[in-house]
């Protein structure tokens, strides 16, 4: 995995010496006939990126990507979508998201795409193309209409796990991620009386987690871990809203629970969210 930078064209092309995508194998100090991102990147895109030191490696890893065997959460900031989670259907393949911000018109929407037995292995461009097609441009995002903003595209990866094989980290954002300046929030008309009621605490069923967990969700990791500590989740429907507490009794974030899914072993899908997006 490298870090890549905004402004770095994130295109192999072997036949142009100068390319920086081969400077950069030069930097790693690794061979550049056989270095191979897995997935192309724009230019105004920054954040992880998976590369593959061999051309056989390269490869399987974007026959498992493409398969479904290797799990991807994206983070995108787009204009405010008309429910906070969901399932988008996009060229076959399924898109679970959920707002883990909502402010100013704006979302930071988690993205979990479901690829299997798909052609399509460039994820980047799949997720800005189906973002767009819902009405819903990243930011900085021009060519398919996102509003511009300073920095880079709204697309990042935050986490990446094969189920079969040693390749799982998360991600946070920087902290330049969310646009300053922007808002698409809409005017609500004078004449229009209309009472938002912000949820609290009190208006959510606690779920117990450990203190480990708190510690990986503070450091932006998408999904909650499951151990000893954790409570029992069985009569919690999937997009139940809960608050998040340790045996003490400290109060972590709020979020979803999707149920009982194909997620890696120890971890189970809780969303962290904010009071802000769930007022929406």
């Amino acid at each position: 995995m490298v870090e890549k930078t905004v402004g770095m064209p994130g295109i192999l092309q072997r036949d142009d010496p100068m390319n920086p995508v081969l400077f950069l194998a030069d930097m790693l100090g690794v061979d550049r006939d056989t270095f191979d991102p897995v997935w192309p990147m724009p230019t105004n895109m920054g954040g992880p990126w998976l590369i593959a030191l061999t051309t056989e490696r390269a490869v399987e890893l974007r026959e498992r990507l493409a398969g479904g065997h290797v799990m991807n959460t994206w983070s995108a900031i787009v204009p405010a979508p008309p429910k906070a989670r969901g399932t988008f259907k996009f060229r076959g393949i399924s898109v679970e998201y959920g707002c883990a911000r909502m402010q100013d018109g704006l979302a930071d929407m988690q993205l979990t795409p479901e690829f299997k037995d798909s052609d399509d292995i460039d994820p980047v461009h799949f997720l800005l193309d189906l973002l767009a097609a819902q009405g819903l441009p990243v930011i900085g995002d021009r060519e398919r209409g996102g509003v511009m903003a300073a920095g880079a595209c709204r697309l990042r990866l935050t986490a990446l796990f094969d189920q079969d094989g040693d390749l799982g980290h998360s991600w946070s954002a920087p902290n330049t991620w969310w646009p300053k300046g922007i808002s698409l929030a809409r005017e609500t008309p004078a004449d229009v009386e209309r009472v938002v009621s912000t949820p609290t605490a009190k208006d959510f069923t606690p779920l117990q987690v450990s203190r480990k967990t708190l510690e990986i969700l503070d450091l932006g990791h998408p999904w909650a871990f499951e151990d000893r500590d954790t409570g029992k989740r069985d009569g919690f429907k999937p997009g139940t809203l809960v608050q998040l507490r340790t045996p003490e009794g400290k109060a972590g974030p709020f979020a979803l629970v999707e149920g009982q899914t194909s997620w890696p072993r120890g971890y189970f899908r809780a969303t962290p969210t904010t009071c802000t997006s769930l007022s929406r």
